[in-house]
């Protein structure tokens, strides 16, 4: 009981570890771990150390010292029956050998195949719609079958080069007692044993078989703990941003808002995708990033979130480096809404808290008002109390991205990042949402990703952002005048409208 205790406080404080590791590190670790083979490591990996630590370590003294007070005996009973009850032993060691040989190799095999095939069925299960919609279910399923044949394959492959070795291992372990017997009884004949030595003779060897079984069972348990354990710590030790401790709060001047100054960025060596970027987003300005996709507009705010730190150059919040300003602080400081929105299952009026935790229902349906959600959150059965289901999924995406602003505004950050944060909602509502962040920006600085002209024409400063460069600065009036990508943008729309009226 005690050990099963200390077993699970164990796996429980590594989890926390782990969980607190994940949102310290660059989340770049999420960009090159699919999110179902994050989930085998937290929840099954770390499950697959309890046997270990509930079993195998406390018990390890007695397996231990069992056998060898055993064998201790037999020599002491008479030397020639300890020699008989250690005469398997050259098999059992042959057998092992011939089981463990390529053993790592073949455990960092299965053990992937198996996170692959756990990240596969996460992504199959997650993208049925998708699927169903484009007809995929063969490709997809296809690629699903393969990891699972994949899996079974290393598996099977395992096990059949591990039969001839653990079958001659466990014939040796099992046959002390072919040797023993013999020699015990032409021993008892010769009248060099009595019959208590002889009773000790022909039970002592059942005890060592019992307690060996358990221990190369141990040590089968001990080599898939050490890959696992490798990856664990993979995590655990995977680098950090340097930011801070909490306590040593930067003070920032609320007059100055963001700068980058020759900011390099790449998410893998020798790839950049951010070439010496400059500008500044004033308090109470909304700067609108645009340009094509992959042009790099995202990575910008993610940067600003600290979700990674600049390769070179140095970017600033209120006249500070953003290495210089621990994590906690700089969260309070931003309001980051994504076009990839998710929300917790729970209520939607849980899900909008989570911007302020301490806010009262007035102040989450002032939010809501704010962001246009509120009418149709009161159309539901259950109104705020309504579950948002597993991921958002019980609304529609214009909804999702709706209580996620009015989370946003609920958290009253003085900065706003809007990544694509009205790509789901309509021309209608997207109005009415951009009215209620006019009058929320008064003193904020408010950066803005987006692609629709209705979106960035009146912000106060237009960024055009082409393959990682920034090319091309000014007010929708002055690029609208200049040749460049801002204003093939606006022809572009302009194309598209004379179209569809056609």
């Amino acid at each position: 009981m005690i050990s099963h205790r200390i077993a699970f406080k164990a796996l429980r404080g590594l989890r926390l570890a782990l969980f607190d590791r994940l949102s310290q590190i660059p989340q770049g670790y999420l960009v090159e771990n699919p999110i179902g083979r994050v989930r085998t490591l937290l929840v099954d990996r770390v499950s697959s150390l309890e046997d270990w630590i509930a079993h195998v370590m406390p018990e390890a003294p007695g397996r231990l010292s069992v056998p060898l007070v055993s064998l201790i005996a037999l020599f002491v009973i008479d030397w020639r029956v300890g020699f008989a009850a250690r005469a398997p032993v050259p098999l059992v060691i042959v057998g092992m050998g011939i089981m463990m040989a390529g053993y790592e190799s073949r455990m960092y095999l299965w053990m992937g195949s198996k996170a692959a095939l756990a990240a596969r069925a996460a992504e199959y299960i997650q993208g049925i719609p998708v699927i169903k919609a484009f007809l995929q279910e063969d490709a997809s399923f296809s690629r699903y079958a393969k990891s699972a044949l994949l899996y079974q394959d290393t598996t099977m492959a395992w096990w059949k080069q591990s039969w001839l070795g653990s079958g001659v291992m466990n014939a040796a372990m099992n046959s002390p007692l072919l040797a023993v017997v013999p020699v015990a009884f032409v021993l008892y004949g010769a009248g060099e044993l009595d019959i208590f030595r002889l009773a000790l003779c022909l039970t002592l060897p059942i005890g060592i078989l019992q307690h060996v079984f358990a221990i190369v069972h141990n040590f089968e348990l001990f080599q898939m703990v050490v890959p696992i354990w490798d990856e664990i710590t993979t995590l655990l030790r995977y680098p950090a941003l340097d930011r801070p401790s909490a306590t040593d709060r930067a003070e920032l001047d609320p007059q100055q808002g963001v700068s980058f100054t020759d900011v390099h960025f790449s998410y893998t060596d020798g790839l950049e995708v951010l070439h010496g970027v400059n500008f500044t987003a004033e308090p109470g300005q909304v700067t609108a990033l645009v340009g094509p996709s992959g042009s790099g507009k995202s990575t910008i705010a993610r940067l600003i979130a600290s979700f990674w730190d600049a390769d070179q150059g140095s970017i600033t919040l209120g006249g500070v480096d953003l290495r210089q300003i621990p994590l906690d602080q700089l969260m309070e400081e931003i309001s980051y809404v994504s076009q990839d929105t998710y929300l917790f299952e729970g209520t939607i009026r849980d899900n909008i808290r989570l911007g302020r935790p301490d806010a009262t229902d007035e102040e989450i349906e002032a939010a809501s008002r704010a962001a246009r959600c509120h009418d149709f959150i009161m159309k539901l059965p259950a109104g705020y109390e309504a579950d948002a289901g597993e991921a958002g999924g019980a609304l529609s995406g214009g909804e999702r991205q709706r209580i996620s602003i009015a989370r946003a505004l609920l958290k009253d950050a003085p900065i706003i990042l809007l990544d694509e944060a009205t790509s789901s909602v309509d021309p209608e509502n997207e109005h009415e949402i951009l009215r209620a962040l006019d009058e929320l920006t008064q003193g904020r600085t408010v950066i803005s990703i987006a692609h629709r002209l209705s979106t960035v024409a009146d912000a106060d400063q237009i960024l055009v952002i082409d393959d990682g460069r920034l090319v091309q600065t000014g007010t929708h009036d002055e690029l609208a005048g200049t040749e460049g990508i801002y204003a093939d943008f606006l022809a572009a729309r302009r194309r598209a409208a004379n179209w569809s009226m056609a």
